[in-house]
């Protein structure tokens, strides 16, 4: 069997673990012609348009053995998808 072809794709997976609003509703990652970036999203509601979904897109950095966000685009998406 192929392997599948994650580039140019990405999923957003329910954050069980969110303790404060500052976290995001949901968490991922994205590929972007072969490179991977950290996804957060926050799920608000506008009072004219709606539902919608906060995303922010951030690079991995290595830091210390582990990783840290280094850049952040926020990116919003009118309606919530379930």
């Amino acid at each position: 069997m192929a392997e599948y072809d994650n580039t140019n794709s990405g999923v957003l997976f329910k954050n069980k673990q969110r303790d404060k609003d500052s976290q995001p509703h949901m968490g991922g990652t994205i590929d972007i012609d072969g490179k991977s970036y950290r996804l957060a999203a926050w799920s608000n509601e506008h009072p004219k348009h709606g539902k919608y979904l906060k995303i922010k897109v951030s690079e991995f950095q290595k830091k210390d053995g582990g990783f840290e966000q280094k850049e952040t685009v926020a990116v919003a998406v009118e309606e919530e998808p379930f």
